[in-house]
């Protein structure tokens, strides 16, 4: 939640868990966590990047994303397609 309020100016609901992710980078580990967010309040800012754009999960993927993210983000999207064939 921390990071989401760095980053984004925003106060996050924290939803379910959905991946851990690690990779080295320049000779450490980084440790990622991904959980749902199914709401939050505040208004979005881009404090740390460039820009912020509403997208698909999908269209997520044509974006420059760091590598460390894109394991996460397919945890996400076979998540949820795991969920709508129930």
């Amino acid at each position: 939640m921390r990071e989401l309020n760095e980053e984004l100016g925003i106060e996050a609901t924290v939803g379910e868990y959905v991946a851990s992710h690690q990779r080295e980078v320049s000779g450490r580990i980084i440790h990622l966590h991904a959980w749902h967010v199914p709401d939050f309040h505040g208004t979005l800012q881009a404090h740390e990047h460039q820009a912020l754009v509403w997208c698909s999960p999908e269209e997520a993927l044509q974006y420059p994303l760091a590598p460390t993210d894109i394991p996460l983000l397919e945890a996400f999207m076979a998540l949820r397609a795991a969920r709508a064939a129930d």
